[in-house]
Formats: C-alpha cells, structure tokens, sequence
C-alpha cells in the first residue's frame, strides 16, 4: 500500500520548472471569496508525459471566471511545486496530508479552457443535490453540504471554530456516527416495510434483510460523499460492528471490532494518528455495546425504553468524550470545557433530525422532486441553525473557548492509563472505583495541561510563514509579543494560525502586546485568525498614522482587543514604552507620516533586554525611512530583522554600518517570486560582520541566556510521505 501510496506521488525534476501545459480532468472544485482550488486527475503534459497523482491548483482574480464543473476536461497552464510543509514547532504536515490523497504538486493555474464537459452519473447527482441545497439558508446551506458531500468549503470560519470549542467538529466530517445512523435509519425503514406483512416475516430473513438494506444506503451515502478517507474507515467500522452482531452468540462483539481496527492498522499503519479512524471506532464501538445492552431487554416497556435511551446517549457521550479528550486536545489546542452539553444536544438533533431530513431532501433532489427537496433541506437548515444558536452560546460561557500549550506527551500517557485503569475496574464490577479513578485522572489531567509553561530566558523566534513576516519574543517572566502575522484576510489558516500553534509549542497561548507594524497582508493579514487562537491579548501597538486607522484587518483586531477589555497604543517617533523589564523606544515613523511608498510608514522599534542585547523590529522600511533613522542615530543592535525580507530597495550602506548587527534575520518564503533575499544585501550585512539567516528554511530562534544560542528549526523525525519516497526510492 505504502510502496503504491509512494509510486503514485513520485515526480521527475521536469514537471518542477517553468509552465506546464496540461490538460486535466477536474476531480473536485472548491471555491472561497478570494480563490478557486481545482483537484486535478489523469494529468497529461503537451509531450505526452502523464503525471501518476494528483495536483492541486489555484485560480485567483479573473481566472475564476469560466464556469467549471466536476468531471469537465480542461486545458490550463500549471505553475507546480512539490507540497511544503512550513518548517516550524508544531507544524501541520501538510506534506503527509498531501500524500494521503494522492496529490503530488501543488500550483497555480492560468488561461483555463474546458475542453469538454464531463461528469459520471454521481457527479451530476451531486451537482444537482449541491444546487438544491444552495437555495437553503446560506451559513446552513454549508453545513448540509459538509454532512452530503464531504465538502466542508462553504463551513463559515466561525462555524469551525465553535464547533472545535465544543468538541463537536465529528459532525462536520463524515464520520463514523453519520454512516452508522444512516445505516441504522435504512434498517428501521427497511424492517418497517417488511414487517407490515405476517407472510413476508415468516418467509423472508427480514432482519438480514433490513440490515443489508441499511449497509447499501451507507454505502450509496458514502458514495455520494465522493468517498472521502473518513468515510471509508467509518464504513470499515460499520461492518465490523455487522459483522460483531451477527455472531454474537459465537464470539464477544468488542474482539470483532478490534479485529477490525487491526485490520485497518495492517493495511495503513500511519493511520493510527488519524483522528477520523480513532472517532470511528470509539463512535461505533460505543453504539455497538448501547445497542447490545437494549437487546438484552426485548420487553421492557415505551417509557423505559425511552429512560433507557436517553442515559444510553448520555453514557455513549461520556465515554466518547473521555476517549477522545487527549486527541482533540492535541488536535485542536483546546478543552472542549462543555462537549457533554454539546453532544447531549446535538447528536440527537443532528441524528434525529437534521440527517434524516438531509438524506430524505438527497433523494428527492436525485429524483427530480426538486420543489419539494429544497423545502425539505430547509427545514434541516433550520436545525443546522438552531444547533449553531446553542454552539455560539456555550462557546460565550466562561472557559468555552478554552485554548491550552502544547500537551506534554508524559501527560497523555498519564491520561491512557487512568483511563483504561478506569475501564477495568469497571468491567470488573467495581463502579465507585471506576467512578473516582476516572475523576481523579480527569482533574489531574487537566491540571497538568491548562497552564502555559513560560520560558527560563528570553526567546525570539522569527517564524518561517511563506513570503511573509512574523516574530515572538517570549519572557521568562511569561511575557509575550507578538510582531506581525501575515496572511490572505479572511483566511481559515494563515500566518495567524501559524504563529499561534507555534506559540503552543512553546507553551503559551496568549500575547501581552501584539505589534502591527503596517497595513500590508503580508505583515497584518492574519492578525484577526491569530486573535481567535489566544486565550487574550493586553495590548495592540500601532503607528499613528492615517493609513492605518481604515485598512480592515486592522481595525477589526482593534474591536476585537477593545471588546475584550485591552487597549491600543497609538505609537509614533521618540515614544518611549517598557515590555516588562525591557526597555521600548520608537525609532519610526514620526505621527501623522503618509510617505509615497507604504513601506515607510511601518512601525520601527529598538528593544533593549534586561540581559542587555539590543533588538531591532524594521518591518519594510525602505531606503527613505532608512536615511531618516540613520541622521537621527540609530547605533549598534544584537539582531535585528533584515528590512523588506532583504530587498535592495532597503539595506543601504549606511543603514547597514549604522546598525552593524551581530545577527541579521531575513524573512522571505522559499522560491519567492521576488528573489528576496537579494544577493547584494546579504553580502553587504556579512561584510558588516553579521551571521545571516533565512527562515525559508526553517524558523530561526535566539536564547538569550549567558551568552544568545542561535537555532534554525529542522524536523526531527520525516513525515509518512517523505519516509515512503525514500523506502521506494530506494527499493528501485
């Protein structure tokens, strides 16, 4: 599987330089406010070359304007790069989630043409079932998709978050809990039809029958969902658990199901970190004993039945939530302080309600009852909204958003083993003990992840963010600034999300002062996303000047800081600010300033440690602003960015001698379409006596200590695609 997963996303060097001209078949198409990304298969160049995987593209501004569809043939030119993952702590593979679907490049694409239009069966269906949903109500109409079709691109950024502070982001995937309601809503329909009959249910094996119906409208669910991973392992799970009922009475039902896991684990290993797998299992085994308990009781009465359903959902809730805590904390760097509050609420009307009526609008609009369909995905709109209400106020309760460092891996452990001591005495019939070692591992747990754990010395660390800029200076006194997130506005991940997890690496998830330097994205564009990943933030320090007080990132994490009870400092020339014990002068620009160039106007601060290095923050400042600090003195700083991600409109001579750094860091992204850092900046600060870095490759730190260690980020264990490439490679 590994050697096949490898061959497939292998490339030669030529489809790595220059345009590609290719013709394609579109996969899958998302589209968001500011791009369209096209899934792109059976690649096939101008020369006859065909690429194994698939490629991702990108299409920006006017590009976006020819109408695409799943299954179209297009003829378009490719800019392609292999997937990179962001060199920092705490990063996300990018290159493993890649290559877990096959995509071998990534790039953008240009002058679109479709050749002809294509599509099977099921795209057309889904197709029209995507347009029936459109005419629901628009922040619903996403989540509908989300649970139909697998795409998760028309989830609003604020949905994602309340659903992750919950902890119940499993309903927007499809998940093990979805398909095993979907199959047990085709077994009641199924045993409904078939029982309405005395000689049908003497002839017939109805219940084999009602089951198989059930697995084939999973299956058909799934199918239409495009089969997405998540899907394929909850229908893995699904057919173990069948399989566990079924023999039943020869074999104990939970050996079956980790017989299926294991299976699972033989054909994929690298699965065992897969969130998807593990909330599968844990969805599906949970239903599975739920179910078995009720069949031990066939004759109870309505009302009990209905006691005991409702204390079997809230038990199902609890051991899920206990079994997944530690993976979502790691994944989402959070508690989901009121998940049992969520699911209790949620599972039902998602499983009860909102399913139900969204498979049911499904088939009518594959039908061509397309008046009635969209009513009916209306109403499951409805419900969507109803559950958003209740998302967005346990998320406003005290703790509901509760943002945690990074978790110790001797935590977990901890975590794993009070737990399954907790199982086993609960087999063992021992509930009290059970009960408190359960608690007592849960409190203990918590203790040890919910704290930040602040630095011994005074850390910088210049983040590796693309063609981009963003720093951290964190203080042994648990002081944290921020300098500049970058990124597209509006954005799920940027920069913001970036410098955020980094900071959980380093065990901190606030900022005592957040620097915007100007109002350019790839200093400030991901400065709102960045505000919604910390726990708070004191202070936003700005340049006092016009251009700043109307550009929108801006303003809103402005709002969203005042909202909160912190305040903004208007800063301009000669002011003169402490970050705890360490001393802040403005160097630029003076208040009011609106330069020609934008760059000019960017914040400028020199920072003196209360271990005596001398920092300097230049953001873009060009050439003017540059001869402008020079005439009023600017002197000697330990490190120091590099202006303008080392342009040769910044940097001059003068500059460069007036400051003479013993660490010059430039922050430029790899294989930038700008060629920064320019050749002759980087000379000039080495004649000038500084050690040079870049964080294209790899995130640079500086301990300042008895004497500063100076680092640059490389990975220390390869990622599952990188491990497979070199296995095959060197098989061949």
């Amino acid at each position: 599987m590994l050697f096949q997963d490898a061959q497939t996303v292998s490339v030669d060097e030529s489809w790595l330089h220059g345009s590609q001209k290719v013709s394609a078949t579109v996969e899958m198409l998302e589209q968001s406010s500011s791009f369209t990304r096209l899934r792109m298969i059976d690649i096939e160049r101008e020369d006859g070359a065909k690429l194994a995987g698939k490629a991702d593209a990108y299409l920006y501004g006017r590009e976006r304007e020819p109408v695409i569809r799943v299954g179209d043939r297009v003829k378009v030119n490719l800019q392609l790069h292999l997937p990179r993952n962001m060199l920092n702590p705490g990063y996300f593979d990018y290159r493993t989630y890649c290559f877990d679907r096959h995509i071998a490049l990534i790039g953008s694409a240009k002058g679109l043409e479709v050749l002809w239009q294509g599509g099977s069966l099921i795209e057309r269906g889904r197709e029209r079932i995507n347009e029936v949903i459109s005419a629901a109500e628009s922040q619903a109409s996403g989540v509908l998709r989300a649970l139909l079709l697998a795409d998760r691109s028309g989830v609003t950024i604020e949905q994602h978050e309340y659903f992750a502070a919950a902890g119940a982001s499993h309903l927007l995937a499809i998940s093990g809990l979805h398909v095993g309601m979907v199959a047990g809503w085709g077994f009641i329909v199924f045993w409904w039809l078939l029982t309405r009959r005395e000689a049908w249910i003497v002839a017939w094996p109805v219940r084999k029958l009602a089951l198989t119906a059930g697995v084939l409208m999973a299956v058909g669910y799934a199918t239409l969902a495009g089969w997405p991973l998540t899907a394929q392992r909850a229908l893995l799970m699904l057919g173990a658990a069948l399989l566990a009922w079924w023999l039943r009475d020869r074999s104990e039902p939970l050996n079956t199901m980790f017989a299926a896991l294991l299976f699972i684990l033989v054909i994929d290993p690298a699965a065992i970190g897969s969130i998807s797998l593990w909330l599968s299992f844990t969805a599906v085994t949970a239903l599975l004993i739920w179910s078995s308990r009720l069949a031990n009781e066939p004759d109870i009465s309505v009302l009990k039945k209905a006691r005991k359903w409702i204390a079997g959902l809230f038990w199902v809730s609890v051991v899920a939530a206990l079994a997944t805590l530690p993976i979502i904390a790691d994944l989402f760097g959070r508690i989901p302080t009121y998940t049992l509050v969520a699911n209790m609420f949620l599972v039902p009307l998602y499983t009860l309600y909102v399913l139900p009526l969204s498979i049911m609008g499904e088939l009518l609009a594959l039908m061509g009852v397309t008046g009635v369909a969209a009513d009916v995905f209306a109403w499951a709109a409805a419900g969507v909204s109803e559950g958003d209400s209740v998302l967005l106020l346990l998320k406003s309760w005290p703790a509901g958003n509760l943002w945690i460092p990074a978790v110790p891996v001797y935590a977990t452990l901890f975590y794993a083993s009070g737990i399954i001591l907790s199982g086993f005495l609960l087999v063992r019939q021992y509930h009290a003990g059970a009960l408190i070692s359960a608690v007592l591992t849960l409190a203990l747990y918590l203790l040890m992840v919910i704290p930040e754990r602040p630095a011994d010395d005074p850390v910088l660390v210049v983040w590796d963010v693309g063609q981009g800029a963003a720093s951290t200076l964190a203080m042994p006194d648990g002081r944290v600034m921020v300098v500049d997130s970058p990124g597209r506005y509006g954005s799920r991940f940027n920069g913001g999300t970036i410098v955020a997890e980094g900071l959980r690496h380093q065990g901190v998830v606030h900022a005592d002062v957040v620097l915007i330097s100007h109002a350019q994205s790839d200093h400030a564009g991901g400065i709102g996303r960045l505000l919604e990943h910390l726990r708070g933030v004191g202070e936003i320090w700005v340049a006092d000047i016009p251009e700043n007080r109307s550009y929108i990132p801006m303003a809103g994490a402005i709002r969203h800081v005042g909202a909160r009870g912190g305040m903004v400092r208007w800063l301009k020339r000669g002011d003169r600010l402490k970050f705890g014990d360490a001393d802040v002068e403005v160097l630029w620009p003076p208040k009011g300033y609106a330069p020609y160039k934008h760059n000019n106007a960017s914040l400028v601060l020199s920072m003196q440690l209360p271990t005596g290095e001398k920092l300097l923050f230049p953001a873009d400042i060009e050439r003017e602003g540059e001869s402008g600090m020079v005439r009023t003195g600017i002197g000697h700083h330990d490190v120091m960015l590099v202006p303008h991600h080392g342009s040769r409109t910044s940097s001059h001579p003068a500059w460069v001698q007036s400051v003479s750094p013993g660490i010059a860091i430039v922050q430029s992204g790899l294989k930038n379409r700008y060629r920064f850092p320019r050749p002759e900046v980087v000379d000039r600060y080495e004649k000038a006596g500084a050690i040079v870095l870049d964080t294209k490759y790899g995130a640079v730190s500086v301990r300042f200590g008895d004497t500063p260690e100076v680092g640059q980020y490389r990975p220390e264990v390869a990622g599952k695609r990188d491990t497979a490439l070199q296995w095959w490679q060197s098989t061949l």
